[in-house]
């Protein structure tokens, strides 16, 4: 696993700085700047939807594994589920409320998609944060990271040179490659999480 995470970092260095080329080119200081904007303000959904079990779910899973209390570990990864998934999912439908409100009148139009695109983003991320604290728990790394630095950034560049280059979307198709592509790292961490049922 030393081996696939020093691949994954060189890999995502290389492919994060091929999408910064993408999109700074692509999307021009206005635009680049906006979504730049709204990443940053919405960043902190990240921590606050994983209710910390992102990094705490490892300690007790691996815990729970060692004292073969296989019962609390289910028990542990349904709660978090349960306050990611279903509170978190509360916390995001509240949030796009709260910026159409804010941004109702807003000069650039695409500001609100955007805006919503980038929350739900938080949301997928957050939620495969779960399922790879949980595999993290059990000592099967490998997923984890192919997810992290490979899976997520590589979606990411394609869709930003399908979404930016190719269809010419602007911001909303930054907002809209960067959504798809937390989306299909969240799916392929549930798709291993669910095909190893010895995790539970």
């Amino acid at each position: 696993d030393s081996i696939l995470n020093l691949l994954g970092n060189g890999i995502r260095i290389i492919v994060n700085f091929l999408s910064l080329l993408v999109a700074t080119r692509g999307l021009g200081t206005s635009d680049f700047g906006l979504v730049n904007l709204i990443v940053i303000y919405t960043t902190f959904l990240n921590y606050f939807l994983t209710f910390g079990f992102d990094n705490s779910l490892v300690y007790y899973i691996a815990q729970f594994n060692s004292q073969k209390k296989f019962h609390l570990k289910k028990d542990i990864f349904k709660l978090s589920i349960f306050l990611t998934g279903g509170v978190g999912l509360l916390f995001i439908l509240a949030s796009c409320i709260i910026a159409y409100f804010v941004l109702d009148g807003t000069s650039n139009k695409n500001t609100l998609l955007v805006t919503v695109l980038v929350i739900f983003q938080c949301y997928f991320w957050s939620l495969g944060g779960i399922f790879s604290a949980l595999l993290r728990g059990n000592k099967n790394f490998g997923p984890s990271i192919l997810r992290e630095q490979f899976v997520f950034p590589v979606a990411q560049l394609l869709l930003f040179i399908v979404f930016i280059r190719f269809y010419n979307f602007g911001s909303v198709g930054y907002a809209l490659g960067y959504f798809l592509a937390s989306f299909l790292s969240f799916i392929f961490v549930a798709y291993v999480v669910f095909k190893k049922r010895h995790v539970f």
